[in-house]
């Protein structure tokens, strides 16, 4: 079935095709405004221009073939030299009295007999032709009756009501007809006809006498009162049983695909929606409404850009803090969007988020891991990096954040492995913890405990000859004054912080040659030991972490790993329970015990000049 480009683009009824003028341009037949006429062409060539660069060249063929129709029927319809023969013709086809016509012109014309057209088939009663009789004279008409009402002699209704409307009591019918006219509609409550539809003519009324072709229209009050009622108020719309037209179904199934969009977008299908957009437009081209699913897809389209954009925002945020578990959480988030331009998004953003979390989590790590570590603990857990205890009479002490983590404790079997740094295990960090920048100094000691039992007396030198028990006497002080809780580290806490992401014998690698600029030991201390922080940090920011003075750890003492715990906590159970753990090596001690997996222990009340304390704070 060919397209109806009448219907579809100018809104013409279903019809004959091609359409007449009047149905061409959207007027009443038989319009004789000469401003509407204009108006309606600039109209509808305004609706076909629209349509005038389309893509498709036979498409565009027929519109410019439309164009040419309403430019042409506007010439015709304005011109009333062209316009009256035009309307004669088309009263006839449409089967309309020729009295139906609004030209004013025709009143002026002279009446001329007319006789019906002879035809094959039954002479059409409006379809009449002019003959002149010039061959013969016209017989004159009989007299008339003295008081009867002279008989009509032309076909023309309009001539019978001209002279009708002479008549004073004619004009007191006409203003009675008109109000009936007003009033009838509301009275019989007669629903209104659909506004896109033009308006239709009235029957052509039945001729109540014939006579040799020629109409002879009654013209008594009462059937004046019809016709005028009757060309007045308006028809009541006919259902029609043909097909809608692609608008009218375009226009129907509109409401249901909107609520769907909707629907859809509520539970987060961007995907599904925008899918049910483009076949809406595919089935519905050309009209209003895929016009209108256009721009709900656009609508669409911004709003899931808007949305990527704040998830990619807040991912990156939660990356570079080092937040992975919100990192995971916007990639489910933006998970829910089921849309394909999603897809390539959470795709990237599972790849970074693996790769970051391998970064935070993967060990052995270089010194600028170590650090970025550090920073972005601090950031996701809002702490400082370092941060400072106020002992009193204006003494301090310095505490330095260890990120959290995995490293491998202890050491692989082998020929000069001791047995105690076996077996090696995996131990993980869930959470940060704060570790003494420094060991603890004897200035520090004596603002808590009025004393000092340091052999190597120095306000900066650590402070020696204490006991694991002296030590615990010092954190109670120091828990008192501050509020907190510190302890000394276990010794899992104490080698991670010591490697600092390294893997090899000391935190800066393998050479014993470089300790020196990291420790005092044996071969450089001259038997004594020296103010903290005189030598190197490791990439944590640690002093003294190898060699100065023996660190008393909190675990209790035990030959192997064997059942030691993974999760970083001290190892107080089993073992000897007379006697703790300790690290670091010391001021006296060779390089093989200043080594980051070699373990020392001692007694709990044993004090000597080569053993101190360092602390932690783990409740942050």
């Amino acid at each position: 079935m060919a397209q109806d480009l009448y219907s579809e683009l100018l809104g013409i009824p279903p019809g004959p095709r091609p359409p007449n003028h009047y149905q061409l341009l959207g007027l009443r037949t038989f319009e004789s405004d000469t401003h509407a006429i204009h108006e309606a062409v600039l109209r509808q060539t305004a609706r076909l221009k629209r349509w005038e660069l389309h893509p498709d060249p036979e498409f565009a063929r027929r519109v410019q073939e439309m164009l040419n129709e309403v430019n042409g029927a506007g010439a015709i319809l304005q011109d009333h030299a062209t316009k009256e023969p035009y309307d004669v013709e088309l009263a006839w086809t449409l089967g309309v009295p020729l009295s139906a016509l609004e030209a004013p012109a025709a009143e002026k014309r002279p009446q001329v007999p007319l006789r019906r057209r002879p035809s094959p088939e039954a002479p059409h009663p409006l379809r009449l032709e002019e003959e002149a009789e010039a061959a013969e004279p016209a017989p004159e008409p009989p007299p008339a009756p003295p008081r009867a009402a002279p008989e009509p002699t032309g076909p023309s209704l309009r001539a019978a009501a001209a002279d009708l409307l002479r008549r004073r009591w004619a004009w007191g019918l006409l203003a009675a007809a008109l109000i009936l006219a007003i009033w009838l509609p509301f009275a019989l409550r007669r629903p209104a006809p659909e506004p896109q539809s033009p308006p239709k003519l009235p029957p052509p009324p039945t001729p109540a006498h014939k006579e040799e072709g020629t109409i002879k229209p009654r013209v008594g009050s009462r059937d004046l009162v019809s016709t005028v009622i009757k060309a007045a108020e308006p028809e009541p719309p006919k259902a029609e049983p043909t097909a809608p037209t692609p608008a009218q179904a375009a226009a129907a199934a509109y409401p249901a695909f909107k609520l769907g969009v909707e629907k859809l977008e509520k539970e987060s299908r961007y995907g599904d929606a925008m899918s049910a957009c483009t076949q809406f437009m595919k089935a519905h081209s050309s009209t209003r409404e895929a016009e209108a699913a256009l721009a709900v897809l656009n609508d669409l389209r911004k709003k899931l850009d808007s949305i990527r954009d704040d998830h990619a925002g807040r991912f990156k945020r939660a990356v570079e803090k080092g937040d992975l578990k919100r990192a995971r959480d916007v990639i489910a988030e933006l998970a829910r969007y089921k849309a394909g331009e999603v897809s390539e998004d959470l795709d990237h953003m599972r790849s970074q988020a693996t790769a970051t979390e391998k970064r935070f989590t993967q060990w052995p790590f270089d010194e600028v891991t170590a650090k970025w570590r550090q920073r972005i603990a601090a950031e996701a857990h809002r702490l400082a990096i370092e941060m400072d205890v106020d002992l009193g009479d204006g003494v301090k002490m310095t505490l330095v954040l260890i990120p959290p983590g995995s490293f491998v404790m202890g050491s692989d079997p082998g020929a000069r492995t001791p047995q105690a740094e076996q077996p090696a295990h995996k131990v993980t960090f869930a959470k940060p913890f704060y570790m003494g920048k420094h060991e603890v100094t004897q200035r520090q000691w004596e603002a808590l405990m009025r004393g000092n039992p340091s052999k190597f007396k120095h306000a900066d030198r650590p402070v020696e000859c204490v006991s694991w028990d002296d030590c615990r006497g010092f954190l109670t002080q120091l828990n008192k004054r501050t509020g907190r809780t510190f302890a000394l580290p276990s010794e899992s806490e104490w080698e991670y912080a010591c490697r600092a992401g390294a893997s090899t014998a000391y935190c800066f690698g393998n050479k014993e040659a470089d300790l020196p600029d990291f420790a005092w030991f044996v071969h450089n201390s001259g038997n004594t030991t020296h103010p903290v922080g005189t030598r190197k940090p490791n990439a944590w920011g640690l002093h003294d972490m190898h060699g100065n003075v023996w660190e008393w750890c909190e675990d209790v003492w035990h030959t192997t790993y064997d059942d030691a715990p993974k999760d970083g906590s001290a190892w107080c159970t089993g073992g000897v329970q007379a006697r703790r753990a300790s690290r670091g090596g010391s001021w006296n001690f060779v390089p093989d015990s200043c080594r980051a997996a070699f373990r020392g222990g001692a007694y709990a009340t044993a004090r000597s000049y080569f053993a101190g304390c360092r602390i932690v704070l783990r409740e942050l």
